[in-house]
C-alpha cells in the first residue's frame, strides 16, 4: 500500500503541492479499540497553506480538510506511537469526522526504535503550520 501511495506522488498529485508527501496511515477513532488486521487507509498528506487547507490522498478514500472545519486536535500515544487525532466537518456541515493519523514511515520506525527520546514525526508540526491550528498536547489512551 505504501509503494502505491509512493507510487501516486512521483506521478504528481492532482494538486500542485510538495512532490515528497508525509504518508500517513488512517484510522477512525470511533473504531479504534477494534481488532484489525490492518489500518482502515493510508494516505499521502499534501499541505496547502496557501488555502490553509490539507489533502489527504488515500488509497481507498480523498479527505479535504479546511481550516475552518477542523473542530479539534490532539496528539495522542497509543502502543507507543505517536499518532494525531483530528476532527473536522465534512464540507462544512453537520457531520464531523474523527480521524487518528500516524505517519508511516521506515526511516522513521527505526529512529523511533534505536533512541531512548522518542523523535517527533513532522505531522504535527505540518498540520499546525498547514491550517494554522494549534494542536493540543498529547491526550490518555484511546
Amino acid at each position: 500500500m505504501i509503494a502505491y501511495l509512493r507510487g501516486q506522488a512521483a506521478k504528481g498529485p492532482y494538486m500542485s503541492f510538495d512532490p515528497v508527501p508525509i504518508v500517513a496511515s488512517i484510522e477512525n477513532i470511533e473504531t479504534a479499540n477494534r481488532l484489525k488486521l490492518a489500518d482502515e487507509d493510508a494516505a499521502a498528506v499534501y499541505p496547502d497553506p496557501a488555502r490553509r487547507l490539507v489533502v489527504l490522498e488515500g488509497y481507498s478514500h480523498r479527505y479535504v480538510i479546511r481550516c475552518e472545519d477542523v473542530v479539534d486536535c490532539t496528539l495522542n500515544r497509543r502502543l507507543n506511537v505517536q499518532g494525531v487525532h483530528i476532527s473536522f466537518r465534512v464540507c462544512s456541515g453537520p457531520v464531523v469526522l474523527k480521524l487518528r493519523l500516524v505517519q508511516v514511515s521506515v526511516s522513521y520506525a527505526l529512529s523511533r526504535q534505536a533512541r531512548r527520546d522518542q523523535p517527533q514525526s513532522p505531522l504535527p508540526g505540518l498540520l499546525e503550520n498547514t491550517l494554522a491550528i494549534a494542536i493540543r498536547p498529547i491526550a490518555g489512551r484511546v
